[in-house]
């Protein structure tokens, strides 16, 4: 989001220019690089309560020399003092979009009370470290530290309530205690007033994950900070909002996130439409019901606005929207906006054409064509329209859009045919998805995308009966679905290259043919599903590697027994290898039959071979039983 960063960078700058205006590179720090011993001391005794450093964060804060070149550390080049102390984990938010819960690059330990030693600190940021813990409270001697500008506390996993001792630091700039954790304990405030009495200078408010169900008054409260730029409330459990503040301070805030709480309010009226000054309002997920007012034409300097997944706003977007010239994103994913895609697009303000970015439509209830002048909309990086009742042909402008990265059309009755003219031009797609429609992809054999796709989603389209050139020389995708679309044909050998880097292939439901290869070369697969097709030989080697193996026994005699020949284990393998399989029928009859005329193995044969049979049926009875509980 541009508007966010925008806003970010002005207070980043003004934050820099508070906190190293007497500061130095560390090795230009006051006294060469030593500094005062007893702070020097307080930084040890903080090493001394971290358990585990995974990121080797304290590793060079050793007990000789000066702690001004320690890393995270910096000094007042005039008087010598530590006045910032930066230790935050760097890769918390990528570890949390890989979904790694238990946080593993995070420091792990608490927070030294020594750290009040650091009476001139200016800048702390601990966040994305396990330094709390049930029953591990905000560390209220925080509030003590009264020359601090800038303290982000955020996502360390305390409990309890927050310390109204913050209210102390009245030179802050920028406060995030925000506990957006999966596996946080539960922090709440019952009174905020400590923000408006003395931290009047905040520019930067960041509570979301906070439980603020017990304050009524919040938007009050918020509205005696009158240097705001940035508020976040998201997920603060807020029930109750303001329908108008007489006076409103906040002629400043660029960037509301009031999303993820549970308003049961109408979207209008409400106070945040008379702050005429934003730029980024983000209302997802907050249980807000009605039209979208006129209001909202008002907000001209306004980019970005996330209603999505508010299902009860309803109705036309107001013709008012045409003074948001600024406009970049627009989201309005599971909001029932009802009519025609067409007419609701038209309402879209010409002046901000070429500065859209992103427009979100998902499952918005619309019916009717997509506009045929798409491709007006230059800066496009992002389109999702699926979910809906839309209808007739994709325009061909869509291949104007060389910005476009993310596209979804899909679950639509989009019908017609997609050729190369529609994405000749798309040199930056990452993401294609248009599954479950009814439209056809005819391309020429001898065509090479301009495009390098991550995810593509092809599901019940017309691809076949070839496979699809599309997929050609896409050695970086991520995640394939090809499956039921009408493909009739061997698979080609650049197929395995370009799924090489995949987690899920699906070629499913298809009438594919020939024998897999002995080996192929593939790195990171975790989900192969291959059912309902023709194909024949021996499961690769590789393929033993596997998460999840979709396969139809009947119409794939695969031989599973070369990998398991040498040991008297062989029944333990299998079961451990079938184990991890994930069937999509109830049963999988793994067995030596003869294809011409579908005998069962005889009794004499080879052990290892009667073993795996053996577990096959036994875990072809477990699924039947485990679907029939079902």
């Amino acid at each position: 989001m541009e508007a966010a960063t925008a806003a970010t960078l002005l207070l980043q700058l003004i934050i820099l220019t508070a906190t190293t205006a007497f500061s130095a590179h560390p090795q230009q720090s006051h006294g060469g690089s030593s500094c005062i011993a007893a702070e020097r001391a307080a930084l040890l005794s903080f090493k001394q309560g971290i358990m585990v450093d995974p990121l080797n964060l304290l590793g060079s804060w050793q007990g000789g020399g000066g702690c001004c070149r320690w890393s995270g550390v910096r000094c007042s080049n005039r008087t010598g003092h530590v006045i910032r102390l930066d230790l935050r984990n760097t890769l918390y938010w990528q570890d949390q979009s890989e979904l790694y819960m238990d946080n593993p690059h995070g420091m792990q330990g608490q927070v030294s009370t020594s750290l009040l030693a650091l009476g001139h600190l200016k800048y702390l940021d601990l966040s994305g470290n396990n330094l709390g813990g049930a029953g591990v409270p905000m560390p209220s001697f925080l509030g003590s530290l009264r020359h601090l500008v800038y303290l982000n506390i955020s996502c360390i996993n305390f409990d309890g309530r927050v310390p109204p001792q913050f209210g102390n630091l009245s030179q802050l700039l920028y406060l995030d205690i925000s506990n957006i954790y999966p596996y946080s304990g539960q922090v709440f405030s019952t009174d905020i007033s400590w923000l408006g009495r003395r931290l009047s200078s905040l520019m930067h408010l960041d509570m979301s994950g906070i439980n603020l169900t017990s304050v009524a008054d919040w938007a009050h409260e918020v509205n005696m900070l009158p240097n705001l730029r940035a508020l976040r409330l998201q997920g603060c459990q807020l029930t109750k909002s303001a329908p108008a503040i007489v006076h409103s301070n906040l002629t400043l805030l660029e960037d509301l996130d009031l999303s993820d709480n549970v308003f049961y309010a109408p979207l209008a009226p409400n106070w945040f439409w008379d702050l005429t000054s934003l730029k980024t309002l983000s209302l997802e997920f907050s249980q807000l019901y009605g039209p979208i007012p006129d209001e909202l034409g008002n907000m001209t300097a306004l980019q970005v606005l996330d209603l999505q997944d508010n299902g009860n706003i309803a109705g036309m977007i107001p013709p008012t929207l045409k003074n948001l010239c600024d406009l970049e994103q627009l989201i309005f994913t599971s909001v029932n906006l009802g009519g025609d895609i067409t007419e609701q697009m038209d309402r879209l303000p010409r002046c901000s054409w070429g500065k859209l970015k992103q427009l979100g439509f998902i499952a918005a209830n619309m019916t009717g064509n997509l506009p045929v002048w798409l491709g007006n909309l230059t800066s496009l990086e992002a389109l999702d329209v699926s979910g809906n009742q839309i209808s007739g042909h994709v325009p061909l402008g869509l291949g104007a859009l060389s910005n476009l990265s993310v596209l979804y059309l899909g679950s639509s009755n989009l019908s017609g045919v997609i050729t190369q003219d529609h994405l000749a031009n798309l040199v930056s797609l990452k993401i294609m998805d248009l599954s479950f429609s009814s439209l056809e992809i005819v391309l020429d054999s001898a065509w090479t995308p301009p495009f390098r796709l991550s995810t593509v989603k092809l599901t019940s389209c017309q691809v076949g009966p070839q496979f699809p050139v599309l997929l050609k020389q896409q050695k970086g995708i991520y995640q394939i679905d090809i499956s039921n679309t009408g493909i009739a044909d061997t698979i080609p050998d650049w197929f395995w290259d370009s799924i090489s880097h995949a987690s899920s292939v699906d070629i499913s439901h298809n009438q594919i043919y020939g024998n897999l290869p002995t080996k192929i070369e593939a790195l990171t697969w975790q989900e192969l599903h291959f059912n309902s097709n023709q194909l024949n030989g021996s499961i690769p080697e590789l393929f033993m590697n596997v998460t999840k193996l979709d396969i139809v026994a009947f119409l794939l005699p695969l031989d599973l027994t070369q990998k398991y020949r040498k040991t008297e284990t062989d029944r333990f393998l299998c079961c451990e290898l079938l184990s991890s399989f994930s069937v999509s029928f109830p049963f999988l009859f793994i067995e030596r039959t003869d294809r011409a005329s579908h005998t069962t193995p005889t009794t004499d044969a080879p052990s290892h071979v009667q073993a795996i049979e053996s577990c096959a049926r036994i875990k072809s009875k477990q699924t039947i039983l485990s679907e029939a509980r079902k």
